[in-house]
Parts: structure tokens; sequence; C-alpha cells
């Protein structure tokens, strides 16, 4: 159902940036994952005008290095910090915005953190990266 609704989600916001010419390499990567919390359609949206503008005029040999390794994600909100705890099978247990949850037990952490939409952002490779493939195009 979750997944069904992340597509949805991702249609109606890649429809409303006019997909329809949008480089597929960016639409990929602008896509939500569908896996924990959800980027947010303001999200979704400047990761497709960052990737456009990364890549416009440029060959497609060259477009797909510059956007080689890019990463769409959460923006980091700080580092979660699990306290030791004996009772937990990996010897530590962190706090979860409802509960507190054993480390490396998935079902329990998302219990305890419900997934909800949050701001993400994308980051790229730096472009000096691809020069030798860009120049010789």
């Amino acid at each position: 159902m979750r997944t069904a609704f992340m597509i949805l989600l991702s249609l109606v916001v890649l429809g409303a940036v006019g997909c329809a010419g949008t480089d597929a390499r960016c639409t990929t990567l602008c896509e939500d994952d569908g896996v924990g919390d959800t980027c947010n359609a303001d999200s979704i949206s400047r990761c497709l005008s960052s990737c456009e503008a990364r890549i416009s005029g440029v060959t497609s040999l060259c477009a797909t290095c510059l956007i080689e390794e890019a990463r769409f994600r959460e923006d980091a909100g700080g580092i979660e910090v699990c306290m030791s705890d004996d009772t937990c099978p990996e010897g530590g247990r962190c706090p979860g915005s409802v509960c507190d949850y054993c480390i490396g037990d998935a079902a329990e952490e998302a219990r305890c953190n419900p997934p909800e939409e949050v701001r993400c952002t994308v980051s790229f490779r730096d472009s000096t990266e691809c020069a030798s493939v860009c120049v010789s195009e």
C-alpha cells in the first residue's frame, strides 16, 4: 500500500514539474525509494531542476558522468545516539520518536519512527571528475 502511494505521489510530482521533458536519468535519481521517510514534493522538484540544469547542453556521455554517483536523500538531522543496553542482543538501544528500539531491529525501528514527509537534498560528484569525458566530446 505504501509503495503504491509513493509511486502515485512521484507521478503526481513529476507531472507537476513537467516530467515529459525531464531526462530519464534525472527522474530516476529524484525518485523516492519508498523506504523510511518520504522526500516531500518540493524536494523532488528541486532535485529535478538541479539535475536538469547540471546536464543541460552536454552530450549524453558527459551527462551520465555528471550525475553518476549523485545522491538524493533526507537532509542530515544529526547523528543518532544509541545507549548501551544489555537487554538488546546487539548491546545498544536507540531513542525513537515514539519509543526506544534495539539496534538492528528494523521492524521495531519502523514502529518507533513512523515514516513522515521530509526535506531531501541532492548532491553531485565534483564536475572536474568528468573533465576528460566532457571535454573530449
